[in-house]
């Protein structure tokens, strides 16, 4: 065999998991197998699947203006934004991630997750959001999502920080995140916290009023 093949595949061999995942971060891990895609909600105004037209696969979410699904008014534009380390940022689009897991069926918003910030603003008072996630990282990481939701004047009237944990037999860390604080809120600013090896984050089955339907959300039912 060629030395320099045998060089590069030893070097291959010693790599981290996250530094051989880079390419494809989302790549299965040994041992796991990947779940068959779950049925999509009704074509029906919420919660956001990410299959819908308003979401073509390759948008970009930041600077993203949502005013209809699935082809039906929402009430009011929502606005969203992402930003890197304070800064607006390209780097995340509706985009394919993990296989389908218990919180996250893709596509959703997928994007760097290091010093990444999601926003949303309803452009109206709403009394919930909720969501699922994923990233792609496994075990020691213990990466998590902080939600802060923000009324119509600026001030803060609730936060939730939700850590991703290991869900079944799902190869990726996930979970869901809910917040409802109470007061009504009309933006919500999304913190991601997570080691540079858990590059990436997925974002799916976003919910919030007035986006109604009658199908559960993971436990979840918007009413």
């Amino acid at each position: 065999m060629n030395k320099k093949l045998v060089a590069l595949v030893g070097l291959s061999l010693l790599l981290p998991l996250a530094a051989q995942a880079k390419d494809d971060p989302w790549k299965v891990p040994p041992g796991f197998a990947a779940r068959t895609p779950q049925a999509h909600a009704p074509d029906v105004a919420g919660p956001i699947v990410f299959t819908e037209p308003e979401f073509p696969l390759g948008t970009t979410i930041n600077g993203l203006n949502l005013t209809t699904l699935n082809g039906t008014p929402i009430g009011a534009t929502t606005v969203f934004g992402y930003l890197v380390n304070g800064t607006p940022s390209p780097d995340c689009t509706v985009a394919p991630g993990p296989p389908p897991q218990n919180f996250v069926n893709p596509p959703g918003m997928e994007g760097g997750a290091p010093g990444g910030q999601l926003t949303m603003d309803f452009g109206m008072d709403v009394s919930q959001v909720a969501f699922g996630f994923a990233f792609s990282c496994t075990p020691p990481e213990t990466p998590s999502m902080t939600a802060t939701a923000i009324d119509s004047g600026g001030g803060t009237v609730g936060s939730v920080t939700v850590p991703a944990i290991v869900t079944g037999a799902n190869p990726f860390l996930e979970n869901q995140l809910v917040l409802q604080p109470g007061p009504l809120f009309r933006r919500v600013r999304v913190d991601i916290s997570a080691s540079p090896n858990c590059v990436r984050f997925l974002l799916d089955n976003l919910a919030y009023p007035p986006l109604v339907t009658p199908v559960e959300l993971q436990g979840f039912t918007v009413e």
